[in-house]
This record gives C-alpha cells, structure tokens and sequence, in this order.
C-alpha cells in the first residue's frame, strides 16, 4: 500500500509550486523547499511510527507528484471555460 500522507502532501507542494499566480521565483522556490521539507518530515514520521514502510512512503510520493505534475501541466493549456472570448466589434 503506498502511504497516502506521502502522496497527499507531494501532490499538495507540486500542485502549489506549479500554480500559476507566482510572481516571484525566489518565493517560489522557497515553497518547493519548505514543501519538500514538510514532505520529508510526513514520510519520516510514517515511517517512524511504524505506519509503513520506506517502500510505501516512496511509492506515495511517486505516485502524488506522478499524478499531479502532468495534470497540472495539461491544466495550464486547456483554456479556462470562463475565460471571455474574443469578440470581433462590426
């Protein structure tokens, strides 16, 4: 089974990080380190407490940033259903 702490919050850092409202990427990039320190932590303490094993834990985070990446991604190029569209003046 893999651990669903671990996928739940690499699929919550990837999807913040790959978010669109950025401004900065120094900010940026200190989400990704302070999210993957935060992921570190969730699996260690899996671990730790004997929840499960280091297998799970890397499989949950295989699987949270596996899934979450490439829909984000897709997200960005499939236009927004309430974006107006261009209309032409006659």
């Amino acid at each position: 089974m893999p651990s669903s702490h671990a996928l739940i919050t690499s699929a919550c850092v990837v999807a913040i990080v790959l978010a669109d409202w950025w401004t900065s990427a120094r900010l940026r990039r200190a989400v990704l380190l302070t999210g993957a320190a935060g992921c570190l932590v969730v699996g260690a303490a899996m671990v730790y407490m004997g929840a499960h094993w280091v297998t799970d834990v890397l499989a949950g985070w295989a699987l949270g940033v596996g899934l979450t990446w490439p829909l984000m991604l897709l997200g960005r190029r499939v236009p927004s259903a309430t974006a107006p569209e261009h209309v032409s003046e006659r």
